[in-house]
């Protein structure tokens, strides 16, 4: 009998088992019943606030399709492309222009260092013309108003001691000769011959050299104690601005092979650093306002 009612017992709860296990399931979900239900008010309430935005971009857009004029857009999309295309030649424009700067530029780097050479030029053409003029003074005036005084061989004693400082100063195998009219005159020989050549033959350091030399021979003859020679290494090339020291510095201490020591006090007016080694006094002047 027991064994009959565990089987009648068993029989009866598997008959009642689906229902419990739907009992089970339903009872968790229903303890989340109030949970489900307000995140449903909450989706309720997020709906219809969608719904009334959906309602308003729906009524924006019909109105949008009431505004909306195809030709005019069409206009505004003809006038981008050709503002585009404005902006595009701008664009290569601008290029070709950087590209042109960057030229000119160039070209006025070159116009600037040509203006500095045409201003050096130009102070060589005034040094030249002023040493011109003044081998012109000195035979239109000076040597000209006293040619009375000065006999030929007056003249060839000068021509000579001046060759020989000439010499010395240029380093170069010219003899310099005082000739007629007092013309300054290098004389030398190419290719066998003799050449003779005066002033406008001359080059700027020749005919400084030989002024140079020209004044010192002078002023010896004529027994001058003291001489003034203002920028004597105008247009002289570095060598001639040395030789030309050592000879005032030969004709200081009376070296025969150049001439003998005449002068008491010899002033060198220059900016050439040249002569310091020679000189017993340096006095350096500067232009008022200078640093």
């Amino acid at each position: 009998n027991l064994q009959a009612e565990i089987e009648k017992a068993e029989q009866e709860k598997a008959r009642h088992q689906e229902a419990r296990d739907r009992f089970v399931a339903n009872q968790q979900q229903a303890a989340e019943r109030d949970r489900r239900r307000a995140d449903l008010e909450k989706f309720e309430n997020h709906l219809k606030t969608l719904q009334n935005e959906l309602d308003g971009k729906v009524a924006a857009f019909s109105q949008a399709g009431r505004d909306y004029d195809a030709s005019v857009h069409e206009q505004l999309r003809k006038d981008r492309d050709t503002l585009w295309g404005g902006v595009n030649a701008l664009e290569q424009r601008v290029k070709g222009l950087n590209a042109e700067v960057a030229r000119l530029s160039a070209e006025v780097d070159k116009l600037r260092k040509i203006e500095t050479e045409i201003a050096d030029k130009k102070r060589q053409i005034t040094s030249w013309g002023q040493k011109a003029e003044l081998v012109r003074f000195l035979r239109n005036r000076v040597f000209r108003n006293v040619s009375a005084s000065l006999s030929e061989r007056f003249r060839e004693e000068i021509s000579q001691r001046a060759n020989r400082i000439y010499r010395t100063i240029a380093e170069a195998d010219e003899e310099l000769y005082w000739g007629d009219n007092y013309r300054i005159i290098l004389r030398d020989m190419v290719d066998g011959r003799l050449r003779e050549r005066s002033d406008d033959q001359l080059s700027g350091g020749q005919i400084m050299s030989a002024v140079v030399a020209l004044r010192l021979a002078l002023l010896q003859t004529i027994g001058a104690r003291i001489a003034f020679f203002d920028e004597p290494t105008s247009n002289l090339d570095a060598d001639r601005r040395e030789n030309l020291a050592r000879a005032f510095r030969a004709i200081d201490v009376g070296q025969e092979d150049v001439t003998e020591h005449w002068y008491d006090q010899l002033f060198l007016i220059s900016h050439d650093v040249s002569f310091t080694e020679i000189t017993d006094q340096v006095i350096d002047l500067q232009q008022s306002g200078s640093p």
